[in-house]
């Protein structure tokens, strides 16, 4: 946004960068996925402390996880990284290990299930964003108010709690 080579931008941060104008659209939530046939070195299905891990790198990178995985001991368990969410569901449902991925992306997913609810320390906030030399422009309003509303109502169906 800041080099003009986009009008708007779809972020997730709690922290969008100065100089950029938008609004909060959602939270994101977040949980533990695996495939639906996935059982762990010791052969569990539930237990996913034991389980072989599917990690972040960048651009993917995000410090909160990296923090909740060290703090759990499974980043010691990671066996693959991919830098990007969706690159980390597919090796999920390949049956590569476990992953913390958002729920709009994995719930609807019938090759992956759930290992228990949504990581309250893992929520994270959606932003709309766009340059403020922009933000009188009637079509980037018109777009960040339509895709927004439809984001956000996409969001609430998969909550945080």
């Amino acid at each position: 946004l800041g080099r003009r080579e986009a009008d708007i931008a779809l972020r997730p941060t709690s922290r969008p960068p100065e100089g950029l104008l938008g609004r909060k659209i959602g939270i994101i939530a977040s949980c533990i996925y695996a495939a639906i046939d996935y059982r762990g070195p010791d052969g569990s299905a539930e237990d996913w402390s034991t389980m072989d891990w599917i990690g972040p790198d960048s651009p993917a990178y995000i410090p909160e996880l990296d923090r909740w995985m060290f703090e759990r001991g499974v980043d010691r368990r990671v066996i693959y990284r991919v830098n990007t969410w969706l690159g980390m569901q597919e090796a999920v449902r390949c049956g590569l290990g476990v992953a913390v991925l958002p729920r709009y992306l994995c719930d609807p997913d019938e090759a992956l299930r759930r290992l228990g609810g949504p990581i309250p320390e893992l929520e994270m906030e959606l932003w709309l964003l766009t340059h403020p030399d922009l933000r009188r422009v009637g079509r980037i309003q018109f777009f960040m108010e339509f895709m927004g509303g439809a984001i956000r109502s996409r969001l609430r169906a998969f909550p945080s709690r």
